[in-house]
């Protein structure tokens, strides 16, 4: 647990290179914003318990901007459906988030910077087409494994496999072949309602400021105020946008015309007297 929390942040530090921390093995990490998009002030605080992931990692905003998923004191609440999900995934999912973000997009297919012990990548997901093509494969090939388990069962552990959900999903990850993947298919899921949630707040987004268009509309609307009327207001309000700075305008002239005078008025008494 401790090696794989070490790893993870390791592979965070590798995708963030602006990522601070106070000391060594420290709980406590920061993220400028701005390194990722914007020019805000706001930085992510990002606290990795040591018993981490027994512990679930928690998000905060310091000089906090709009963010879809902070409250007013900028703490950060995402879905507990990702507390599953590695650091990396988190940290690209709650930037995501951020109101106005056009920064880099989410990078749910990273390389792999470490690989667990049986030789897959912890930070990388598998290919769909690849996880297709063995999905056939199994279907026109069915594992014998699970043709032997249920002729080896009795009727009672039949009839519980028939009941119980978790007795037939331990019958699959008993096959090699199926135990991995549907390991491959959960991370597949995992990522694609990472997507789809990202997808579905920048739309309840868009449609939040579609409504408050159409009520502003509605208010223009009710006073009896059409386009012709905003139009001659405009025409109306340039005319007197120009008219008032062509006064200013004669103003300073004619100021600068006064200063001009007595500064040559002056400039005569001097030479007067000098004379």
């Amino acid at each position: 647990m401790f090696l794989r929390r070490l790893r993870e942040i390791a592979s965070l530090r590798a995708a963030f290179p602006e990522l601070s921390y106070t000391c060594l093995l420290s709980r406590r990490y920061y993220l400028p914003v701005r390194s990722v998009f914007g020019d805000s002030n706001c930085v992510l605080e990002i606290f990795v318990p040591y018993l981490y992931p027994q512990k679930w990692a928690k998000f905060r905003l310091l000089n906090p901007i709009d963010h879809l998923w902070a409250d007013k004191e900028g703490c950060i609440c995402y879905p507990e459906w990702m507390r599953g999900n590695n650091l990396l995934c988190l940290v690209e999912s709650v930037i995501s988030q951020f109101v106005g973000y056009v920064g880099r997009p989410i990078k749910l297919h990273q390389s792999g910077i470490h690989s667990s012990g049986d030789g897959h990548s912890m930070y990388s997901l598998p290919d769909p087409r690849s996880v297709d093509a063995r999905a056939k494969q199994l279907c026109e090939n069915p594992p014998k494994t699970a043709i032997a388990a249920l002729k080896q069962a009795s009727e009672d552990e039949v009839d519980n496999m028939l009941i119980d959900e978790g007795a037939r999903m331990r019958a699959v990850y008993k096959c090699s072949g199926l135990s991995d993947m549907v390991a491959e298919l959960s991370q597949l899921l995992k990522a694609n309602e990472t997507i789809s949630l990202s997808i579905v707040a920048k739309v309840n987004k868009k449609h939040k400021l579609l409504d408050a268009l159409a009520e502003k509309i509605r208010v223009i609307e009710s006073v009896g105020i059409d386009a012709d009327v905003v139009e001659d207001v405009r025409n109306k309000y340039h005319c007197a946008v120009k008219e008032h700075l062509e006064r200013r305008m004669r103003e300073i002239n004619q100021d600068i015309a006064t200063i001009r005078e007595v500064c040559v008025l002056k400039l005569c008494v001097l030479k007067c007297r000098f004379d």
